[in-house]
C-alpha cells in the first residue's frame, strides 16, 4: 500500500487480521503473517476513509471523509450496505452487548446514524 494510513484495526476473531483505512479511498484487509500483499481490498468510497471498526469477526464498518458509511462483509469479500449523510463521520461506536448494533457520529455533530443486525439503518439529526 503507498497511500497514508488513516486508522487500523484488529478482527476481534483473530489478531492475525487487520483492516487498514486509507487516503488512497480503499480499506485493505491483511493477514499478518503475509502482509505482502492484502487478502483483499475494499473498494466504494471516494475520499480517505477515516474510521473503521469490526462489528464482529466478519463484518466491518467503515467512514470516510466523502460522507458515507459503509458495512462490508470480510469472510465474503462483499459490501453488505451504505449509508450517505451529511459531514464527515469521526467515530464510530458499539453497543457492549451487541454487537450488531453500533452509531456513527457525524463531524457536524447534527446526525447520530445507527444499524441493527437487519441491516437497519437510522438517521437522527437535530
Amino acid at each position: 500500500m503507498k497511500a497514508n494510513i488513516c486508522c487500523v484495526k484488529y478482527n476481534p476473531g483473530s489478531s492475525n487480521y487487520i483492516a487498514v483505512g486509507s487516503a488512497d479511498h480503499h480499506i485493505h484487509y491483511y493477514d499478518l503473517r503475509n502482509i505482502s500483499s492484502p487478502l483483499h481490498v475494499f473498494s466504494g468510497h471516494k475520499k480517505a476513509v477515516s474510521y473503521v471498526k469490526f462489528l464482529s469477526e466478519n463484518e466491518l464498518a467503515s467512514a470516510s471523509t466523502d460522507s458515507t458509511l459503509r458495512l462490508w462483509d470480510v469472510k465474503e469479500n462483499l459490501p453488505v450496505s451504505k449509508y450517505v449523510y451529511n459531514g464527515s463521520a469521526f467515530l464510530l461506536c458499539l453497543n457492549p452487548d451487541n454487537y450488531f448494533h453500533f452509531a456513527c457520529i457525524a463531524l457536524s455533530s447534527k446526525a447520530l446514524v445507527s444499524k441493527s443486525m437487519h441491516s437497519i439503518i437510522w438517521l437522527l439529526e437535530k
